[in-house]
């Protein structure tokens, strides 16, 4: 398994040229970045019947408020998967581990309504393809055949049963993706 390489860095300076102040509160910053598995093993998004989406949104279907009015999902499943843009690059990858981060969620298994101009009830949920909650999950895919693309599921969900107002939904999901050569 290959990783993705930490570094870390500090500044140091000498200690008579540094003028110290207090100020109330702390701050904990963290950063992050990578280092690709490889030059070509780039990580993509495919809709439903396969094809590249280059602008990395899944489109969900158009509901009226009156079928969204029952707790929990609400329309029908959309599929989509997550793998390398060309698997003929990448043919000595077996498995991924994915790891999903859900900045905005809401509750367990949904993420909430990013827009201003739509139902704050209603968010989305992601599964994999066995229905497991993949929402801020770390999940390893072994065995991964050509083309090794993950299939998931996302659909509307309603956290409450309130009827919800019209409007958009926006939710964001971030997918990290480690490629393991068996």
């Amino acid at each position: 398994m290959k990783l993705i390489n930490k570094i870390k860095w500090s500044l140091l300076a000498p200690l008579g040229a540094i003028t110290i102040s207090f100020a109330q509160g702390s701050l904990d910053v963290k950063f992050t970045g990578a280092i690709s598995y490889s030059d070509t093993c780039e990580v993509a998004l495919f809709d439903k019947n396969g094809l590249y989406v280059p602008s990395n949104i899944i489109s969900l279907e158009q509901l009226k408020p009156s079928d969204a009015e029952i707790q929990g999902a609400v329309g029908t499943k959309t599929k989509f998967y997550i793998g390398p843009r060309d698997p003929n690059l990448c043919r000595s990858v077996k498995s991924a581990e994915i790891t999903t981060v859900g900045l905005e969620s809401s509750t367990k298994g949904v993420l909430r309504n990013l827009s201003q101009f739509g139902p704050q009830n209603i968010g989305v949920a992601v599964r994999d393809e066995n229905d497991n909650n993949v929402i801020n999950q770390t999940t390893k895919y072994g065995s991964l055949s050509t083309p090794f693309r993950v299939m998931f599921n996302a659909f509307m969900y309603n956290l409450n049963g309130i009827k919800p107002i019209g409007g958009e939904i926006t939710s964001s999901l971030v997918f990290i993706v480690s490629y393991q050569e068996v």
